[in-house]
């Protein structure tokens, strides 16, 4: 079966030339812009939205909101096990946590 004949959502990202070094960027600015994250908000406040947000898709468990904080440069949660010290733990998290968020919104 190909993907024309399977209902999908495609989804479409694009980075500026001044962005080269972070492949994420685009997904960060979309979560931002999706959650209408201001410059006047805090940690706390940027995190209850996210959690807001991820709980309307059945998503508010700590494996997919933390990384997320994360990806945000929220944070971390002190009651979250932040158990994730070896980099590639964390962008196995990372990359599950959007896998997640990506599926549940298509």
């Amino acid at each position: 079966m190909q993907l024309r004949e399977t209902p999908h959502t495609e989804i479409i990202f694009y980075c500026s030339p001044q962005h080269q070094t972070s492949a994420l960027w685009p997904a960060i600015q979309q979560l931002q812009r999706a959650r209408g994250f201001g410059g006047e908000q805090d940690d706390v406040a940027r995190r209850e939205r996210l959690r807001h947000f991820l709980g309307d898709l059945d998503l508010d468990r700590a494996d997919v909101v933390e990384p997320l904080a994360m990806l945000l440069g929220l944070s971390a949660d002190p009651g979250w096990n932040a158990g994730l010290a070896d980099p590639e733990q964390v962008r196995r998290a990372v990359f599950a946590a959007l896998s997640r968020l990506t599926s549940a919104i298509g």
